[in-house]
């Protein structure tokens, strides 16, 4: 086995872990502050860890090949064949919705930046459809230029951010703290570190090596983590919680960490990082669960990849997310708390559950049953968290204590 097969998996997982929702971050975490959401951060990673490695257990007893739906079909029978497909269609179509949701306002903001006025909302939804949700009619061969460039360029704006916003930082801003709050957070930040649907492809890049497939996983799911926390850093420690352009305000209107960003620092430098960085994180996720979604459309419904199937796909991808933002006008941050409920039943709840079925496996002793029992109830815990959210009460209560 090769080091650069090792690193090379290393990076696949990084990157398919960070993204678009990293800029909701810091909003999801503003009501408990800094440090609460350093706990945070380490349960979601290790959960995501351990289902990882359940993920690659499961993997690892089937034929060579074999995907997220073969695994539910063949460990968990029908019923686990039909709430994958549920869980994962409802995945997708969320972090689209998300992104779409999240690309119309900055659009708008660049446009009056360059032409002096503003863009209407409504039109701006379908900007990021239309312009880059063409890469499925070109595959990934087709996209693979132009998101390597996406990805230089997210890497650049987020060096622009670092370099100019630690002088904005205070410790007074990162010495808040309401441990009261943190479970408010946990579908967002669940979300942040899924990367699991890349591990069959991983085993076989490495050639179902197990032990260097683990650490792999260990490594580039580390990545993130620690890019998280800088992130942290960076907004908790130079935006205010309340005020006309605070962390709070961004929370209650399901607005990303870039809206107040950009509003406080009238500087051109960290106009541009905020810009660039927002624009960049979402196009290079919109396209990667774009991709993904249009190929499980394609495969799954056996539409064919000539001109008029591939319409259709762009389609069945876009339409219903778009259709749902007319009717019901979905914020980034409460989208992305919507698809923590779809990460925690695909990513969490249904691989503890096939690897409670593996004969023969490390779970099948009482002490591995037991394990995954905690991890299932980790996968309900988050669960119900992001379902108690929709309970117009229950999210008016975060609003009280501590003058809040």
């Amino acid at each position: 086995m090769s080091v650069n097969s090792f690193w090379g998996s290393v990076l696949l997982i990084a990157g398919t872990a960070i993204g678009a929702g990293m800029l909701a971050l810091p909003i999801a975490t503003s009501l408990s502050g800094f440090i609460p959401s350093l706990f945070i951060f380490l349960f979601c990673w290790l959960v995501m860890l351990m289902a990882a490695f359940l993920f690659l257990e499961v993997n690892l007893s089937m034929k060579k090949g074999s995907h997220v739906i073969s695994m539910a079909s063949y460990t968990l029978g029908a019923w686990g064949k039909y709430v994958s497909w549920l869980a994962y269609l409802g995945l997708l179509y969320t972090l689209i919705t998300a992104y779409i949701s999240a690309s119309a306002p900055i659009l708008s903001m660049a446009f009056q930046e360059f032409f002096g006025r503003p863009l209407n909302i409504t039109y701006a939804l379908f900007i990021l459809p239309l312009l880059f949700g063409s890469a499925i009619y070109f595959k990934a061969k087709g996209v693979d230029l132009i998101n390597r460039l996406l990805m230089m360029g997210l890497a650049l704006s987020f060096l622009l951010l670092i370099f100019f916003l630690p002088g904005h930082c205070t410790s007074k801003l990162l010495g808040r703290s309401a441990f009261c709050y943190s479970w408010i957070s946990l579908p967002v930040v669940i979300t942040s570190f899924g990367y699991h649907v890349i591990i069959p492809s991983l085993v076989t890049y490495m050639q179902r090596d197990r032990k260097r497939i683990r650490r792999a996983l260990l490594v580039g799911s580390g990545i993130p983590l620690i890019i998280y926390i800088l992130w942290q850093l960076l907004i908790l420690g130079s935006i205010p919680f309340e005020g006309k352009v605070g962390l709070l305000g961004a929370w209650q209107k399901g607005e990303s960490a870039i809206h107040p960003l950009l509003s406080l620092f009238p500087y051109r430098s960290i106009q541009l990082g905020g810009y660039g960085f927002s624009f960049f994180a979402i196009i290079t996720s919109f396209i990667g669960v774009s991709l993904s979604l249009s190929d499980l459309l394609i495969d799954g419904l056996k539409i064919g990849r000539h001109r008029r199937g591939k319409l259709m796909a762009w389609m069945l991808t876009f339409c219903p997310p778009l259709i749902f933002l007319f009717l019901f006008p979905t914020k980034f941050v409460i989208a992305l708390e919507y698809a923590g409920l779809f990460v925690s039943l695909f990513l969490i709840f249904l691989p503890a559950m096939m690897a409670w079925r593996l004969k023969d496996s490390p779970y099948s002793s009482r002490w591995g049953k037991g394990f995954l029992l905690i991890i299932i109830l980790c996968a309900w815990t988050i669960i119900l968290v992001d379902l108690s959210q929709r309970i117009p009460y229950v999210r008016s209560l975060c609003l009280k204590g501590e003058n809040v």
